[in-house]
This record gives C-alpha cells, sequence and structure tokens, in this order.
C-alpha cells in the first residue's frame, strides 16, 4: 500500500508501515476483522462527534482514534474524510481551516510509576476558497504537525509515544476582504504622487484597474491616468479577475498570468502602510498594490513609487524594504545595504517592523513594585470524583459547556468537580479559608471567590493608605543614608525633583522602609492585584473555572495561553489565577518532604508549617500535636473508588483493594492504609465526605505554607516577590536585571536583527536507535566471541541552560566589524585566538566544510 509517507529513519517506517490495514483475505470462512493486524488503527464511522455554532458557521469534528502509534499515518488514513467535511462546508462559504492531532505519552518516574501525559499538535490556519486548494493545504498541515512533533519536549525528558487518541478539525466560515469600488487616496497620501487609484465608482474592478495601471502605464499615460475609461481596450486581457477580487485569489491570478503581487495596506483615513501580501515568485519584480481599506469595504491602487509612498517629511532619501517598510539612507550605501538586507529579510514575510529609537534602546531592571511584597495572597484546590465510564463512546455525548479539547483520560472516567478549598494569607491581616463540598463547587468557587475580592479590596481601602511612622532611629537612619535602599544608586548633590531623596513606608504598616530617590518611591507603588495559585493549574483546575464562567456575572477573563488546552495563567477582574507548578516544579508531596526536612537546628514543625499550625489549632483543637504531624504529609485518598456523590455518606473507609490507583496501577501500600486508619481514628471521622474536605484542606495548606516560604526566601535573597510573576523563568529574569544592575543594549540595526534570528538553533534531543544490544566479557555465558564487542553507555548533561546562561555573554556595543582581508587562514586563526572570558566578545558566520572520512565517524 503506497501513502506517500517518508522518513529517513528505518525504524520509524516500521512503525508506520505496521498502521496500515492489510488486504482482506478473500479465503471462505475468514472475516475481515480476522484479518486485522494487531497494530490497526481502529476506525469507526460512529466515532466521529461534531459540533458546531452560530449556525454552522464555527464546527468542529472529532474522531476517536484506538490502535495507531503512528500520527501522521493516522492523518493519511484520515485525509479523505478530512476533505469530505471540508468539502461540505465549502458548498456554503470558503472556510478557514485547522487539524490538529492529540498523542497519548508514557513514562516511568523513579518510583516505577506510570505517568501519562498528552500533548497537542496542531498545522496552520488556512484558508479553502476552492477544492483545488486542499492538497496544498492538507500537505502544509502535516509538515507543521510533523515539525512540532520532531521537536517535542515537554515535562523532561523520556516521554514514550502511547497512542494516538483524536484528530481534531476545526473549520470556520470565512469571509473575505470586502472589495468595492472607489475609495479615495488618504489625504497623507495624496500629495507624495506615489499611487495612482483609478475611480471605478460603477464596478469592483479595481484589481484588475490597479494591475493594468502597472503593465500599461506607458500606453495610458500620465494624462488622466486615473479614468476607468482609459483602460476599457486593455479590459479582459489578464486571465483570473474576479469582480471583485481578494486577497486569497491572488496566488491563481499570479499563476495564471505569470505576475508576481505585492500587497500592502493602509486606512482609508490614513496612518502607516503595512506589508499583507508578499508573491512566492520570486524570478520577478513583483507589481506594488495598496489596498485602502474603509469602514466596511476596501479597495485597490496601484503604488507607482514604493520609496516615495513609505517616504516621510525627513530630508534623508530612503530606500526600503519591501518585506519589513525598514528604510535605508540612499547616501550611505542604502541600495547595496537593502539587497543585503531583503536576502535576510526574504523568508520572513510580509512584517512591518519597528526600532527603538537610539538612546531608548535598552533593556534594565524597572519592575521595582515587584519588590513590594503583594499583601494578600489566595491558595486553592479543587477535587473531583471519578464517575467510571464503560463505553467508550461516552465522550460523544459531553456537555455543550464542557471545552471539547480537554484532555485527560475521558475514555475512563467523567470527572466531576466535588468540591474546593481556598486559603487568603495576608501578614496585615487574619487568613480566611473557605471550603465547600456539593456538585455545584465550580459555580461557587467563581461565586465565593469573587465576594473573597471584594472582602479584599474593602480591607485595602481601608488600611491600605496609612501615613508614615517614624522613630527615633528611623530619623537617624534616614538621615545617614547615602544611597536609595529600592536601586542602591547614590544621593547627589542639586538632585532634580525625580532624584530627592524621600522616606519610603509600607502603606498598610506605616513601617518606615527607607530612603529613596523620589522616582524610585513612586515606581514602588502597591499593585491592586490578587493572586489565585493552583498547583497545577495548567491541568484540570483550568477547565473547572472556564467551564463555569457562564454560570456567574464576573468580568472577561484575559488568557496567557501555553498551548491549546492548558494555561500559564489567566485574570479575571483582580484576580490573577496563577500555577505554582510554573515555580515549583515538583509534586506537592516531594514539596512537602523537601520542607519539612528543615525542622532542624531548633525549628519544629509548628515552625516550618505556620498556616497548617493555626488551621490545626483553630479547627482541630481538642487533638493531641501528634494529630498535627500526620498532617505535614501528603495525605491518601481513594481517588478511583470515590465515584459518586453517595460514597461521601460512607461511614468507614474502604478495604485496602478500593484504594488502587488507576493512573500508576498500583495498590495501596501497608505503611499507607495503616496511616489512613490511623488519621480516621484520630481525627473522628464520621464519614468520606469529612475525609475528603480534610484531604483537600490540608492540601491548601501545605500549598500555602511551601510557596509562603518560597516568596520569603525569593524576597530575601532576591528582593522579589514571586507572586508578582507568571513563571520562574520571568523571575530570574528580573533578578538577573536587578542583581546585575546591567542595562541590555538592542541594536538598532535590522540586518543585526536579522543575522542574530538566523542564528538561533535548537531542537529535540534523542537516542536515534530504539534498541541496542551489548556484548563483552561482563555477559558470561552470553558474551558471543564471535561478535564484535559492544558496550552500552548513556550519558546525560544536566543543566546547559544554567550552564551557558552563567558564562559571559554580550551586553552592549554591538558593530560590524569592517576588516580589509578575506584570507580565509587569517580568519581561521582570528576566530581560534578569541578566549571565552575575554571583555570584547565576536559573533561569525561561516561556511564550514566536513571532512567526507569524518562522517561516518561522527554520525
Amino acid at each position: 500500500m503506497h501513502c506517500n509517507y517518508q522518513t529517513s529513519r528505518a525504524y520509524q517506517l516500521t512503525e508506520h508501515q505496521k498502521t496500515h490495514i492489510e488486504k482482506p483475505s478473500t479465503s471462505k470462512g475468514t472475516t475481515n476483522k480476522a484479518q486485522k493486524s494487531k497494530a490497526e488503527p481502529i476506525h469507526d464511522e460512529d466515532q466521529q462527534h461534531v459540533r458546531s455554532a452560530f449556525r454552522r458557521k464555527i464546527q468542529e469534528r472529532v474522531w476517536f482514534i484506538r490502535g495507531s502509534k503512528d500520527p501522521l499515518g493516522v492523518l493519511q488514513q484520515y485525509k479523505n474524510r478530512i476533505r469530505d467535511a471540508l468539502f461540505l462546508s465549502l458548498k456554503k462559504s470558503s472556510q478557514k481551516f485547522y487539524i490538529a492531532v492529540k498523542v497519548r505519552f508514557y513514562k516511568e518516574d523513579k518510583y516505577g510509576y506510570r505517568i501519562e501525559t498528552s500533548a497537542f499538535f496542531h498545522g496552520s490556519m488556512h484558508v479553502l476558497l476552492r477544492k483545488e486548494d486542499y492538497e496544498d493545504s492538507f500537505q502544509s498541515s502535516l509538515n507543521k504537525i510533523w515539525k512540532s512533533f520532531d521537536v517535542y519536549i515537554r515535562n523532561g525528558s523520556g516521554w514514550i509515544l502511547d497512542r494516538v487518541e483524536k484528530i481534531f478539525l476545526n473549520s470556520y466560515n470565512y469571509q473575505p476582504i470586502g472589495i468595492s469600488s472607489y475609495i479615495a487616496t488618504p489625504n497623507n497620501i495624496v500629495k507624495k504622487k506615489a499611487v495612482v487609484n483609478v475611480r471605478n465608482e460603477n464596478n469592483k474592478k479595481c484589481f484588475e484597474y490597479s494591475v493594468l495601471a502597472a503593465l500599461y502605464q506607458h500606453e495610458i499615460g500620465k494624462t488622466n491616468i486615473g479614468r476607468p475609461s482609459r483602460y476599457d481596450k486593455y479590459l479582459g486581457r489578464l486571465k483570473g479577475c474576479k469582480e471583485p477580487m481578494t486577497i486569497d485569489d491572488i496566488p491563481r491570478f499570479e499563476s495564471l498570468n505569470d505576475i508576481s503581487i505585492a500587497v500592502y495596506r493602509i486606512k482609508h483615513n490614513g496612518g502607516k502602510v503595512f506589508p499583507l501580501y508578499m508573491s512566492k515568485k520570486r524570478n520577478q519584480d513583483p507589481i506594488n498594490l495598496l489596498l485602502i481599506e474603509g469602514e466596511e469595504h476596501s479597495h485597490f491602487a496601484w503604488i507607482k513609487n514604493f520609496n516615495r509612498l513609505l517616504h516621510t517629511n525627513n530630508t534623508v532619501t530612503k530606500v526600503f524594504c519591501p518585506y519589513c517598510c525598514y528604510g535605508f539612507c540612499k547616501n550611505r550605501n542604502g541600495k547595496k545595504n537593502l539587497a543585503e538586507h531583503k536576502i535576510y529579510c526574504r523568508p520572513y514575510g510580509a512584517q512591518r517592523t519597528k526600532f527603538l529609537p537610539k538612546g531608548e534602546n535598552f533593556i534594565q531592571f524597572n519592575d521595582f513594585e515587584k519588590m513590594q511584597e503583594l499583601p494578600f495572597c489566595i491558595y486553592a484546590d479543587f477535587e473531583t470524583i471519578n464517575k467510571k465510564v464503560e463505553d467508550p463512546n461516552f465522550v460523544i455525548e459531553y456537555d455543550e459547556n464542557l471545552d471539547p479539547i480537554n484532555s485527560g483520560t475521558e475514555l475512563k472516567t467523567n470527572h466531576q468537580v466535588s468540591g474546593f478549598t481556598f486559603h487568603t494569607v495576608s501578614r496585615y491581616f487574619t487568613s480566611n479559608t473557605v471550603t465547600y463540598r456539593n456538585p455545584d463547587a465550580g459555580k461557587v468557587f467563581l461565586e465565593m471567590i469573587d465576594q473573597e475580592k471584594e472582602r479584599i479590596s474593602k480591607l485595602w481601602s481601608e488600611s491600605g493608605s496609612k501615613e508614615i511612622i517614624m522613630t527615633y532611629q528611623d530619623n537617624r537612619n534616614y538621615n545617614r543614608a547615602t544611597y536609595c535602599h529600592i536601586c542602591k544608586k547614590d544621593f547627589i548633590e542639586n538632585p532634580t525633583k525625580s532624584q530627592s531623596k524621600v522616606r519610603d513606608h509600607d502603606h498598610f504598616s506605616g513601617e518606615f522602609r527607607g530612603a529613596a530617590h523620589s522616582k524610585c518611591n513612586v515606581a514602588m507603588r502597591s499593585v491592586k492585584k490578587i493572586p489565585v495559585f493552583f498547583h497545577n493549574l495548567g491541568g484540570y483546575d483550568s477547565h473547572i473555572i472556564f467551564n463555569n464562567l457562564n454560570k456567574v456575572s464576573v468580568k472577561e477573563p484575559t488568557v496567557i495561553a501555553k498551548a491549546i488546552e492548558k494555561f500559564v495563567s489567566f485574570n479575571i477582574g483582580e484576580l490573577h489565577f496563577k500555577d505554582s507548578l510554573q515555580f515549583l516544579s515538583s509534586s506537592l508531596d516531594t514539596l512537602t518532604k523537601n520542607l519539612a526536612a528543615k525542622a532542624v537546628n531548633g525549628k519544629t514543625l509548628e515552625d516550618i508549617f505556620p498556616n497548617l499550625h493555626n488551621y490545626f489549632k483553630e479547627k482541630w483543637k481538642k487533638l493531641p500535636p501528634k494529630a498535627f504531624e500526620m498532617l505535614t504529609r501528603k495525605g491518601v485518598y481513594p481517588y478511583s473508588y470515590m465515584n459518586s456523590f453517595e460514597k461521601f455518606e460512607e461511614r468507614s473507609l474502604p478495604p485496602p483493594k478500593d484504594f488502587f490507583n488507576d493512573l500508576s496501577k498500583k495498590h495501596i501500600s501497608e505503611d499507607d492504609y495503616t496511616f489512613i486508619n490511623e488519621l480516621w481514628e484520630t481525627f473522628e471521622l464520621k464519614n468520606l465526605g469529612e475525609l475528603h474536605d480534610l484531604y483537600m484542606e490540608t492540601d491548601v495548606m501545605l500549598l500555602t505554607d511551601v510557596f509562603q516560604e518560597f516568596r520569603h526566601f525569593s524576597l530575601q535573597k532576591y528582593r522579589l516577590d514571586p507572586a508578582h510573576y507568571n513563571t520562574a523563568p520571568g523571575l530570574s529574569w528580573s533578578a538577573a536585571l536587578l542583581h546585575t544592575l546591567q542595562k541590555l543594549e538592542i541594536p538598532t540595526d535590522p540586518n543585526m536583527h536579522l543575522f542574530f534570528d538566523k542564528g538561533l538553533s535548537g531542537g529535540a534531543s534523542q537516542v536515534a536507535y530504539p534498541w541496542a544490544q551489548a556484548n563483552h566479557e561482563g555477559f558470561r555465558k552470553h558474551f558471543d566471541r564471535e561478535m564484535m564487542r559492544a558496550y552500552i553507555a548513556m550519558f546525560d548533561c544536566n543543566n546547559q541552560y544554567g550552564w551557558a546562561m552563567s558564562q559571559y555573554l554580550p551586553t552592549h556595543g554591538f558593530k560590524w566589524l569592517q576588516l580589509e582581508t578575506t584570507s580565509p587562514e587569517f580568519w581561521t586563526n582570528f576566530v581560534l585566538q578569541q578566549e571565552d572570558s575575554q571583555d570584547t566578545g565576536y559573533f561569525f558566520e561561516t561556511d564550514l566544510e566536513y571532512p567526507e572520512e569524518l562522517h561516518d565517524l561522527h554520525d
């Protein structure tokens, strides 16, 4: 069977071939099913699910896959189904679409537990105007999916492909930019005399007129070139001209007429010109068209002089790049510089670039408000029950409110939220804890977290503007201060108003914090935002929140997405939902153990877990101290057993077999089962509902203490509060700028930017051979003396990124090196003479020759 699948790896081809359906046997008494390969994917028509909205203007099709481990192979097999679905929609409207595939991976952790994760790989968004375009669009999608799959690195190394789970086709009715009759040229470019705008007031042939103006400008002449009547004898000479033409029609027009087109756009009321469409035909100069965008429709005109169109009132004459619209001074080798620039800029396509003015092109630490500890922080967690799903097609009937791209284990369980706990901490006010258990917990969480926000806002308004309290010692410290305690720079004589010395204080306590520059004091203002941390927010917790947003009245969320189905963070008004896993990338169990290990040198568990201890004293004050120690470890909970709300009423623990972990496929240990029984008796729990609440509250308190300790450490060591940030990389970037006080120059030379960008490299690391066999004396009786000795060794280099960031790195003073010689010997010696730790560094672009005799040795 031929499917056009290509790969340079023999083992990938072997795996791919396993997915092909074998030809059914024609032998009597043998069914087709009996002839199917065990590795063959099963494709059932009833496993397609279709959802639509806005009268089918938006559609999503999901095909559920079983038995395939080859993403590209299964996409090839579904190529015709995807085509048929798109062609059906194409009868009503042009389509925009993308294809995605969901793949399941697994690996074992160091304890032997099986860990699973799902990843989405999706193709680019494509416009489908005609059936003839489908083949190219589909192949382009496959290339994008394969590229994404090939560089997939998530959650550490070692992931093994388990199966292809789903194929998604998302399509939308597409209305191309509407083209109308004549729209006047914007006033700010009329005087430039750079554009020919034909007044086609009685038709929509502006595209054809504009191209004809470029092709027959000399025959038509300059006089009245804007009159449609001047073009009558030329109309109809061009093939593929529709009335009206759209941007998406241009590639076909170019092909039919062997013409290259470039389109730029501008608003009808003026403004800047932006590149919109660049021809893929590189063998000829393009005809430049200007798309004038009106309120409802647009209009084409011919750009007669591109450089004049982009030129400003600046007296310096410039030549402009057609791809990024950057201007090069004509009297400074402008044409030569532009020619070199276009070689690098062309691959990036149409995009207008903007560079900071010289003097402002530096990055330095300016996040002074993030040096101030946020006065409130909320920690939260949801719990769910896992309803068993016997029918593998159950997911076809999922709730309309659910995210259709919600990953996880839909084919096994239906996760239903059962409860939540959130805990608010503040060093100025008493903590507040809210726990709730009921099927409507997702909706109630949003209502109660909004009430908590209002409570905090009231405290902020009433107590967040206290006057400064200065002691005698504070005044002495202020008078003696010679530098700003915020930016660490000296105070100067005869300062400006922004440089003057002022008293900085805590607006909640009134406490004097130190002497500061006036501008630094203003910059270190209190930011009114309330972080809400979940551990692994990007997983299931965020979906619970989003699935319930339409049930309550809250502000529209703003989202920072990580992938199709995962979020880095999102805001709902003043509530900033964040993921503690983005800072502390370990399980809560591991983080808790690490924190508990600090209970040494006179420190007790009560000192290490203050929030958990306060919770224990308030809610379980009659219990002995030993009971508190039981809460300082990650709890035990019968996740798989809890598959209905009725089980919360059960008055005893289930037997050990019901603590079986479906994810790790392991039973509960004797020690853990003994522990959970002791916990049940010690805390005098009456039913499994109370165990659920205790487990949830304890998890939130442990997360609170773990992350609060991290905040205190960061404030002490780096003078920054992690609660202001979304991820650890953002925090570390600010910390580097703050502690080095280094100003980083941003080059303003576009060729320099392209030079750096072109030099970026990276991708997946892998062991290319999935199987190898050692052969040496250590195998004793299995050692084959007739075979060549072979050894297996695995090497792993940790923290390569961290190591690289700790080396000498470029900061400023970027310039091109101008040397007369082009001798290879000179440049070879020059490159090899450079030291890693010298004050001046260099970037080199080189052509290297790799001796053929080393190819096999180094492969």
